[in-house]
C-alpha cells in the first residue's frame, strides 16, 4: 500500500525482504499433485529471478518446528515442479 515502516522492527523486516534478489510477489497460491493427492497452499513471498525462485515463509515465532520445515520443503518441491526452476526456500522470522 506504499506505507512506510514506522518502527525499528518494521524497518528491519523491510530491510530483510528488500535484501532478497528478484521481483517479489506476495500470497502466491499453488496446486501441486503428488502421491495421489493435490496439495494446495499459499506462500507468503516468492522472489523470482531469471535463474531461480526464492520462497519465503514468514513466521512470528523464532521456534521453527519440524512441521514448518516439512511444509517449506513441500513448497520448494512444488515450485520446482511447477516452474522448472531452481528453488531456494527460507523461513524468515519477523
Amino acid at each position: 500500500d506504499g506505507k512506510r515502516p514506522e518502527t525499528d522492527e518494521e524497518r528491519k523486516i523491510v530491510e530483510k525482504i528488500d535484501s532478497i534478489p528478484g521481483a517479489i510477489k506476495s500470497e502466491v497460491e499453488f496446486k501441486y499433485p503428488k502421491d495421489d493427492r493435490v496439495y494446495t497452499g499459499r506462500v507468503d513471498l516468492v522472489a523470482e529471478t531469471d535463474e531461480k525462485l526464492t520462497i519465503i515463509d514468514l513466521k512470528t515465532s523464532d521456534k521453527f518446528e519440524n512441521a514448518q520445515r516439512e511444509q517449506l520443503e513441500l513448497y520448494r518441491e512444488a515450485f520446482e515442479q511447477i516452474t522448472d526452476k531452481e528453488v531456494d526456500a527460507k523461513l524468515l522470522q519477523l
